[in-house]
């Protein structure tokens, strides 16, 4: 599964405070939605998304600190949570 790692916001910036999921687990996400919300040295900014897909689980609770480049959540595509398919029956 792909992650969403805490960006580099600012030049200043070595880590970021996750300070409100906007998106929640199981969520479909497009690139360009916005998932989160940081804290940064500086400002609150948006964490868009980078790609599309469901927002499979939050890896961090909202008001922790994390480190640049640290996972936040991780992703999978619908195809990836969906049911598995069955295997065929054996005819022995």
């Amino acid at each position: 599964m792909p992650e969403v790692n805490m960006p580099r916001l600012s030049d200043t910036m070595t880590e970021g405070v996750l300070s409100r999921w906007i998106k929640n687990e199981g969520d479909q996400v497009r690139e360009g939605d916005v998932i989160a919300e940081i804290d940064t040295d500086k400002a609150t900014m948006d964490l868009e998304a980078f790609d599309e897909g469901i927002l499979e689980k939050h890896l961090v609770p909202e008001g922790t600190t994390v480190p640049i480049g640290e996972p936040l959540a991780l992703t999978g595509t619908a195809t990836a949570t969906s049911k598995p398919i069955s295997s065929p029956s054996c005819r022995c």
